[in-house]
């Protein structure tokens, strides 16, 4: 039991910033690059 409270006092402070920053997902693509790309995934309109 100890060794889970040791390792939540050491990540603990590195968890603190990225969450209090609440980031967002930053996509890559939009919707229709997507469509263009996996075009073979995505049915003929």
């Amino acid at each position: 039991m100890t060794d889970v409270v040791d390792f939540h006092i050491v990540v603990a402070p590195h968890a603190s910033g990225p969450n209090a920053d609440q980031r967002q997902v930053q996509w890559h693509f939009t919707t229709n690059d997507a469509r263009t790309k996996l075009r073979h995934l995505y049915p003929k309109r």
